[in-house]
């Protein structure tokens, strides 16, 4: 990389950087995703990463990624350090749709169903 290369890069602002995550995760690579904007005032969304996207990664598998954006001066605060350091550590996800009453189709679970699921987790 050259070094004004490495300068630019060095001074893009988060919307530079989502835009170029978006058009690569979603253009280039066809994977799902998603700015996460929460307000301040949310406490149980602090720490979320700024971007989930799901990218193709050959065979159908799919990888996962939580995506905490931060500019050359911005600090990390230590709710979203936990958000990474436990996605780091996940063996598994699952994807739900939980609906209130019975289930329409067979891939909706019920509530306690769900409830039921977590609790032996």
């Amino acid at each position: 990389m050259t070094d004004t290369l490495t300068r630019y890069r060095a001074s893009m602002t988060e919307s530079q950087m989502l835009d170029g995550l978006r058009d690569q995760i979603v253009t280039a690579q066809r994977g799902l995703f998603a700015h996460v904007q929460k307000p301040e005032r949310q406490t149980d969304a602090r720490g979320l990463p700024d971007v989930i996207a799901i990218v193709p990664c050959g065979n159908g598998a799919h990888m996962l990624y939580g995506i905490e954006i931060k500019t050359r001066y911005d600090k990390r605060r230590p709710e979203q350090d936990e958000w990474i350091e436990r996605l780091n550590g996940v063996i598994g996800v699952r994807g739900l749709v939980l609906r209130a009453g019975l289930p329409k189709a067979d891939d909706e679970l019920s509530y306690d169903i769900v409830l039921k699921m977590l609790e032996e987790s």
